[in-house]
């Protein structure tokens, strides 16, 4: 037989194979999954009152799915709480954390079960200053407990939250509690309400890092606080 038809009825051997098997020769087997969306900002807001409780009214609608991030101060040494008008588990992954001679600090978050509108409330039991940042996020897998730093340091990027293991493409989010302060470098801003700064980066190499920030105010004092979301 000529060499070109055997080659020939070698390939359509082989095609009628993969037929009967269910495969397709155009598509590469073992191909790696895609990589996961990318975790993305959507929306914030924040407030304080003088009182048992404070509540943050989200300027638009959740989306299923997405993930709250809550950072809360308390002026006074009592638990607090956070809950919703939809009924979501808040877990409190950070704090509480010093600041000031009797406050704390604490990070939440929670996924959003429902679409539509939401309130926030963080409650204490002193009735004195409460503060409350209500982020929403979107394409977010997973959450893990961060870290929390007290300090006076005013240089830049003194304010940290201490080591936090990282990974490659997830997002480092910061909280900083102080009488004035800035996002670290490489941080985007989310909000600055009341002098204080919340923020986030997407991680780029695998390692130890930090949520940092720059502390402008006086008294130096400050509280920086650090979660890694995937």
């Amino acid at each position: 037989m000529h060499a070109a038809r055997r080659l020939a009825v070698v390939g359509a051997t082989l095609a009628g194979c993969n037929q009967v098997f269910g495969l397709d020769p155009t598509s590469p087997i073992d191909a790696p999954p895609p990589p996961p969306p990318p975790v993305g900002f959507v929306q914030v807001d924040a407030n304080e009152d003088f009182s048992d409780s404070v509540d943050v009214e989200m300027s638009a609608p959740l989306q299923v799915g997405d993930t709250l991030v809550a950072c809360a101060y308390a002026d006074g040494p009592d638990s607090v709480a956070v809950t919703d008008t939809q009924h979501n588990m808040f877990t409190q992954i950070v704090g509480p954390a010093m600041y000031g001679p009797g406050g704390n600090v604490y990070l939440f978050a929670a996924y959003a079960t429902k679409a539509g509108s939401d309130t926030v409330t963080l409650a204490g039991t002193n009735g004195l200053d409460l503060i409350l940042f209500v982020h929403e996020f979107v394409n977010v897998g997973a959450f893990q407990a961060g870290s929390s730093q007290h300090g006076t340091d005013q240089s830049t990027d003194g304010m940290t939250s201490g080591a936090i293991a990282a990974a490659p493409a997830t997002m480092l989010f910061g909280c900083g509690i102080s009488q004035e302060s800035m996002a670290g470098t490489n941080f985007a801003t989310l909000s600055t309400f009341d002098s204080n700064i919340t923020e986030y980066r997407i991680v780029s190499q695998a390692g130890s890092d930090a949520a940092t920030a720059t502390s402008t105010g006086f008294p130096a004092d400050w509280t920086m606080l650090g979660a890694v979301f995937r």
